[in-house]
């Protein structure tokens, strides 16, 4: 069984979103350009080939859940599977730019059939008045197969009435419009919504969801349960321990150590108000230090 569309142009190798196919299923869903697919139907996305897997197997009018990491949040969106575009008719003429003058009929197609020249000028199609190649369109559009098309121009100053009748080789699906950019945004590292929708919270470092031991795959962990949580970091927990039991410089130190390894964690380590605690032990109990050996130097001052 063959997969539904999904409507979206994706950058080499990622699920980075460059384009987005016009009334297809990743546009109805509020799909953008600049978002990166993370999962959909629930299961996690990495390639072009596992957004179409997740796909298989979908019907016109089934529901699809999509997960997006947009601006450095992860959205959820809901979206149906659309019925394919249905085939229109086409005229098979090239027009000069600007006129309804006719540069040349395609072979097979419906104004040759119907004896159009070049140079003829077109002027009403099925009883329609058209003025323009958007006209032209309008009217065409609305034709079926095995529908006779009449089409009327001006050759040489005189109006010419013309037939023919639309076969299956003169049917086409037209191609879809898209919107695009020239780049995506990627949203910056940090905890977000674990893209599984299990209500967890999981890593994204910035090319890729953080898996556990800190080990990165070639996209995203495998399920739920597969992630790293943040850990607090051992400096901290020296900082406050040190401050206790060592209270001079070194809790200090160890503080601003761990302050600075837990920013440049991006989310990954905890305990910066662990750190803050021992760094404040540990100037408090420096000053006190610091205070009772001069009231001793002082106090043997003055015995002497």
């Amino acid at each position: 069984m063959s997969s539904p569309s999904f409507g979206v142009t994706l950058q080499t190798g990622t699920t980075n979103v460059s384009a987005v196919t016009v009334g297809g299923l990743a546009e109805v869903a509020g799909v953008q350009v600049g978002d990166r697919l993370l999962s959909v139907q629930g299961n996690l996305v990495a390639t072009g080939a596992d957004v179409s897997t997740s796909l298989a197997g979908l019907t016109v009018g089934d529901s699809v859940a999509i997960q997006v990491a947009r601006a450095g949040q992860v959205v959820s969106l809901q979206s149906v599977v659309p019925a394919p575009p249905a085939p229109v008719a086409s005229l098979g003429v090239r027009l000069k730019p600007g006129t309804l003058q006719i540069l040349g009929p395609d072979e097979g197609g419906l104004a040759a059939a119907a004896g159009v020249l070049p140079n003829d000028v077109i002027l009403a199609i099925n009883d329609q008045v058209v003025a323009s190649a958007g006209d032209v369109r309008r009217v065409v559009d609305a034709m079926s197969e095995g529908e006779v098309a009449l089409v009327q121009v001006n050759r040489g100053g005189v109006v010419t009435a013309l037939q023919a009748t639309v076969l299956p080789s003169m049917m086409f699906v037209r191609q879809a419009q898209v919107t695009s950019a020239s780049a995506s945004s990627t949203p910056a590292p940090g905890w977000y919504p674990s893209p599984t929708g299990d209500g967890s919270q999981a890593y994204w470092s910035g090319t890729q969801w953080q898996t556990v031991g800190g080990a990165q795959g070639p996209g995203v962990s495998a399920g739920p349960g597969a992630y790293q949580y943040p850990q607090t970091s051992g400096l901290a927990v020296a900082s406050l321990i040190c401050a206790f039991l060592v209270p001079f410089i070194l809790p200090i130190i160890l503080g601003v150590a761990a302050k600075n390894d837990i920013r440049r964690s991006h989310g990954m380590k905890t305990g910066e108000g662990m750190a803050t605690a021992g760094i404040v032990l540990g100037w408090i109990f420096t000053i006190f230090i610091l205070l009772w050996f001069v009231a001793v130097f002082i106090a043997l001052g003055n015995s002497r």
